[in-house]
């Protein structure tokens, strides 16, 4: 076999592999149903069954009037899974709804559409220093400046999340608030391999440490937005 021949071989053989690799990310090939474009750089998607949540009337048995509930709504149809985006378990067990799982979304989003326009900064301002012109990128980058300001100031103040013990624990290295939500929300990492990146043993407890960590930033995160209102002051009682 030739050198060229020897070299297309190989270039079919890697095309091949990375094929297999996007259709399995996709999930093409498992079921019917539309899909997003393979590719291996695209998120992972899961086949699930969606389920929202919805207002119905029930009859309260005691005294027999209608009472307003929220009952589980089955969307994905009957028979049928729905492709959706594979979540670390931390977001995927909250609501599309629920406030610290918008506030991820939002973010990831910012980070994104600024990430994808070329030649302003997140001031506005043209890559070379120049008044930057009103042509759509740096509208976008303005627009989702303030988001990632919001979520940045609130990662600041949250600093390190989980810390190695004093006694023990070589190798292992301090996991920052900063770190622990780029990972999950622009990475979709699970708590198990953030773990493992930072020298950790990926321990059932460890996972549970960071898991509460994560929510706490999401918390956090979705007050710096504006999803969550802010809990008012108790007034101080009067004294008569």
């Amino acid at each position: 076999m030739t050198q060229a021949a020897a070299r297309a071989r190989a270039e079919r053989i890697n095309m091949q592999i990375i094929s297999t690799l996007a259709d399995r990310r996709a999930r093409i090939g498992i079921g019917g149903g539309d899909r997003g474009c393979a590719g291996p750089a695209r998120q992972a998607m899961q086949l699930v069954q969606v389920v929202d949540t919805g207002a119905s009337a029930i009859e309260d048995g005691s005294h027999g009037a209608k009472v307003v509930a929220s009952v589980p709504v089955i969307v994905t149809a009957p028979g049928l899974l729905t492709a959706r985006r594979r979540l670390p378990a931390v977001l995927g067990r909250m609501d599309e709804r629920d406030a610290r799982r918008v506030a991820a979304d939002r973010y990831a989003l910012a980070v994104e559409k600024i990430g994808s326009v070329a030649g302003a900064s997140v001031e506005g301002i043209k890559a070379d220093g120049g008044a930057a012109t009103n042509d759509g990128g740096a509208t976008t980058r303005i627009l989702h400046a303030g988001t990632i300001k919001a979520v940045e100031h609130t990662l600041e103040r949250g600093a390190v999340v989980l810390a190695p013990s004093a006694r023990g624990g070589a190798g292992r290295r301090a996991i920052t608030a900063r770190e622990l939500i780029d990972a999950l929300c622009l990475n979709n990492s699970d708590m198990k391999s953030i773990l493992l990146a930072a020298g950790w043993s990926g321990h059932r407890r460890d996972v549970a440490r960071l898991s509460c960590a994560a929510e706490d930033q999401l918390e956090e995160m979705a007050r710096a937005l504006g999803l969550v209102a802010r809990t008012a002051p108790h007034p101080a009682p009067s004294l008569h």
